[in-house]
């Protein structure tokens, strides 16, 4: 009997210890509590988010989505991870146009994608150009832009919708506008926007109902120092047959696909002798027995 006692004793004893050693050890370790999110607490079907609107900053808004972890913003194909209801529309390169989307996701789930919106941030390029065209012409109109590269649409006025682009074409530097287009505007000067990766141009359509040889640019013209003169015109089933004043030989300028090239180094030495003149050349167009005579106006 007094054996059984004492192993019970023995046993309480060590049970105790080790309930000590235990505390102690508790006392000295850290803790690191993981919080673990139940996929089964999430929507399955996350609704479409709504209300998309770009405020006057570009910032990109829509409402929270009940349930949405993340927002994925496409942006012309290209996705974009975002953790709140807003996407800053500044940061994407100027002079572009914009088609955006977004929808909801979550770790289970992602909503459909909105509808389209668009965004331009187009910056007016210190350019306007006034052209002519005539209504007897059958050809399209064709109006030089040096220095761009790109064309990406053309409206009637900023609130428009753009023009059809099967109505213009853009290829090295040349702007061509179809004729079917025009016939449709054919009322006083039509003003269009251009708008070019470097911006937008103004462009003012003077439409002349004269059927005989004229200059798209009208008569005067600027020149730059060591750069040839391009003049385009239209010579309505005529013949740009010479150019007169200040002594121009036929060495002095070319024509080329219904454009007039004068040499700058025809036209540097009369400015270098007066900068502030301006040179007066004559032209004359033979249609048919018929001769059409006018001037071209260059300053710097």
């Amino acid at each position: 009997m007094k054996k059984i006692i004492i192993i019970m004793l023995l046993t309480i004893t060590l049970i105790g210890c080790d309930k000590t050693t235990q505390t102690t050890n508790k006392s000295v370790t850290s803790t690191t509590t993981t919080t673990v999110v139940s996929a089964t607490l999430l929507p399955t079907q996350l609704s479409t988010p709504e209300n998309l609107k770009i405020t006057s900053a570009s910032i990109l808004m829509w409402d929270s989505v009940e349930g949405a972890l993340k927002y994925i913003v496409t942006v012309n194909g290209e996705e974009h991870q975002v953790y709140q209801n807003f996407y800053n529309l500044a940061q994407l390169e100027d002079n572009r146009v914009y088609s955006i989307t977004v929808r909801a996701v979550n770790i289970v789930s992602q909503s459909s994608e909105t509808e389209t919106i668009e965004y331009s941030n187009f910056e007016l390029a210190d350019i306007s150009l006034n052209v002519m065209y005539s209504v007897y012409l059958n050809d399209d109109l064709k109006v030089d832009i040096d220095n761009i590269s790109a064309v990406n649409e053309i409206k009637p006025s900023i609130e428009e919708e753009p023009i059809n682009s099967d109505n213009w074409t853009f290829s090295d530097g040349l702007l061509s506008i179809k004729k079917s287009y025009l016939d449709t505007i054919y009322h006083g000067t039509p003003y269009l926007l251009i708008y070019t990766s470097n911006g937008i141009i103004e462009l003012n359509i003077v439409f002349n109902d004269v059927n005989q040889p004229y200059l798209v640019y009208g008569q005067t013209y600027i020149q730059t120092v060591n750069h040839d003169l391009n003049i385009r015109f239209e010579a309505m089933n005529g013949i740009l047959s010479g150019l007169s004043g200040n002594d121009i030989t036929e060495d002095d300028y070319s024509v080329t696909n219904s454009v007039l090239t004068i040499s700058s180094q025809f036209l540097d030495p009369l400015f270098n002798a007066n900068p502030t003149r301006n040179v007066i050349i004559g032209y004359n167009f033979t249609v048919g027995e018929d001769t059409v005579i006018g001037i071209i106006v260059i300053h710097r």
